[in-house]
């Protein structure tokens, strides 16, 4: 495959002109060199670069992250080991997310819920009538307590 210009990069990635412009400044993308009118020039590896880019971007990498795993992929005697070791972190990383989620989805279901046994053509009072979520539950009945006289 031939070396190929920004516009070449785009029609076979579909990634804008910002995006490799991006990847480049923070360091995971270089081109090949720079042609006689100054075009960024990228070699063929790079297209195989950007498609590593994007699937580590996909599985929720951050860019200091994939920066580290492309060093990473320089050395010759990276072990499987290491791999699956940052593969287990970000695992972990994308477990908390998905807990996280989980929990605003249970607070919008109760909502939703809440609003069905109001009716839901009576005016809303748009109370989330949940266990407290910011504060230990203990929080507002010592409130109570030190309001009574």
């Amino acid at each position: 495959m031939k070396a190929l210009t920004v516009n070449g990069v785009i029609k076979a990635t579909g990634l804008s002109r910002e995006t490799l412009r991006y990847y480049e400044k923070m360091g995971l993308l270089k081109p090949q060199r720079r042609a006689t009118n100054g075009y960024r020039v990228y070699a063929a590896n790079d297209l195989e670069r950007l498609e590593f880019i994007f699937r580590t971007k996909k599985a929720g990498f951050t860019i200091r992250k994939i920066r580290e795993l492309l060093d990473l992929k320089k050395r010759k005697h990276t072990t499987c080991r290491l791999g699956r070791d940052i593969a287990t972190e970000n695992i972990q990383h994308v477990d908390e997310k998905i807990a996280a989620l989980q929990e605003v989805r249970a607070i919008l279901a109760d909502f939703a819920e809440q609003c069905e046994k109001e009716g839901l053509d009576e005016p809303c009072s748009l109370s989330f009538h949940l266990k407290p979520v910011l504060f230990n539950e203990d929080f507002f009945n010592q409130e109570q307590k030190s309001a009574q006289p």
